[in-house]
């Protein structure tokens, strides 16, 4: 199952089989030659802070606004 969520105008996360993937382009490297930054999270209950946490700190993306957060119930 696929499923991406919307962050800054740009698709960021995947999931995919149990983990989050980061999918911020970056420059090709042999590192990253799809120009995804492909970090993997594992999905826990500390997934979503530790995303954005890497979204902050690796690639400058901010923390969403209150009104953008979304609440799952």
């Amino acid at each position: 199952m696929d499923v991406e969520q919307e962050t800054e105008g740009a698709n960021t996360v995947s999931e995919a089989e149990g983990f989050h993937y980061c999918d911020v382009e970056v420059p090709v490297s042999s590192e990253h030659p799809d120009r995804k930054c492909s970090h993997k999270f594992q999905i826990t209950s500390g997934t979503t802070s530790n995303l954005i946490t890497h979204l902050c700190t690796n690639h400058n993306i901010s923390k969403p606004a209150e009104e953008q957060k979304v609440n799952y119930k």
